[in-house]
């Protein structure tokens, strides 16, 4: 009897997947820690990122502020990711080199993308991850608008 309510409350837990295929995004997932949709997108330099758009799991089409941000994110992924490695070796510089000094292009070689958040006006926010412990278990983390501005970097986590 024990066992069979334990069994009840387990299955009663487990919920189904929700995935979706979309045209520009690709296949999605519904991720309730994340209260939103999570992919992969391939970057320019062949890695990928994931990305979590904000939404409610019945919805099924997404704003297009989201869809012109994520294509703009994409086409100009490297220019973002140089920005980024400007602000990033400016914080290296400044409190974590201990001494020691890194170009943008030294820091560019040393940070990925790894993870985007879209928010439903377009904006979001970019997460990248330093090689090497550069900046111990911290991520570069910048905002960036639906125009495609891109907010000073700054460590998280």
């Amino acid at each position: 009897m024990m066992m069979r309510k334990i069994l009840d409350l387990f299955r009663s837990t487990m919920q189904a997947e929700h995935v979706m295929e979309d045209e520009l995004f690709g296949k999605l997932t519904w991720d309730e820690r994340y209260h939103g949709w999570r992919g992969h997108m391939s970057l320019a330099n062949g890695k990928t990122a994931r990305f979590t758009i904000d939404g409610l799991k019945t919805d099924t089409s997404f704003p297009e502020a989201v869809r012109e941000t994520f294509k703009y994110l994409l086409a100009n992924e490297p220019l973002v990711h140089d920005k980024i490695a400007v602000g990033a070796s400016e914080i290296y510089n400044g409190t974590w080199g201990d001494g020691d000094t890194m170009t943008p292009a030294e820091m560019v070689q040393r940070i990925s993308l790894a993870e985007v958040s879209f928010y439903d006006e377009g904006g979001g926010e970019l997460y990248y991850e330093a090689y090497d412990d550069l900046f111990t278990d911290h991520s570069i983390c910048a905002s960036f608008s639906a125009n495609g501005e891109i907010g000073e970097p700054d460590l998280w986590g």
